[in-house]
């Protein structure tokens, strides 16, 4: 069994660091080690892996791989056009030419989760939950990702000590995140009650 040593007291099963990453990345939800004592930094990694989520066509949450790649893509298009302003780039993902509106909307998806993150944080913070918890709480929801960070909701918490508001609130961001928010956020327009 391979080990990494951290601050030469601790060891670290390298197989439980993956196999914990992985079920961050997939929303499947198991833990096998205690990973909100490993240190602050993989809980910030964890948070981030939280928001990323799985593969495009996977049943994971999160804002997703190919959003992130193209979104990294139109930021880098974005710079070469402020150094180049007179060149042409043409964004492409998989080697094939993205149009503006797909763009436009990947990054109105990526607003939109952040914007619902911060909303749910806020909310569970009014409900008396602490700092860690409201954050984490929010990003599990949304992601649909199983465990959270901390004491309470962490690898070796539950949910059930919450009070009942913070439930609800966690689940209307459960449901936000399961339906690709969009779906849901469609709901409220009147034009689409319309004919």
């Amino acid at each position: 069994m391979v080990y990494l040593i951290l601050n030469n007291s601790s060891n670290l099963d390298i197989r439980s660091i993956f196999f914990n990453v992985i079920s961050i990345l997939t929303g499947t939800g198991y833990v096998n080690a205690q990973f909100d004592n490993w240190g602050g930094f993989p809980l910030l990694l964890f948070l981030g892996l939280m928001f990323i989520g799985g593969c495009a066509g996977s049943t994971t949450c999160g804002v997703k791989i190919f959003r992130i790649q193209i979104l990294w893509s139109f930021v880098g298009n974005q710079l070469k056009k402020i150094i180049y302003p007179k060149g042409i780039f043409v964004l492409k993902y998989d080697k094939n030419p993205i149009d503006n509106k797909f763009v436009s909307s990947i990054i109105s998806f990526i607003y939109m989760y952040l914007i619902i993150f911060f909303i749910i944080t806020a909310l569970l913070s009014l409900t008396g939950l602490d700092f860690i918890t409201s954050i984490s709480g929010a990003a599990t929801s949304i992601s649909n990702v199983g465990p959270g960070l901390g004491s309470v909701i962490g690898p070796n918490g539950n949910f059930s000590s919450l009070p009942d508001i913070s439930k609800w609130i966690l689940t209307l961001g459960m449901i936000l995140g399961r339906l690709e928010l969009f779906a849901i956020l469609v709901l409220f327009l009147p034009s689409f009650w319309r004919n």
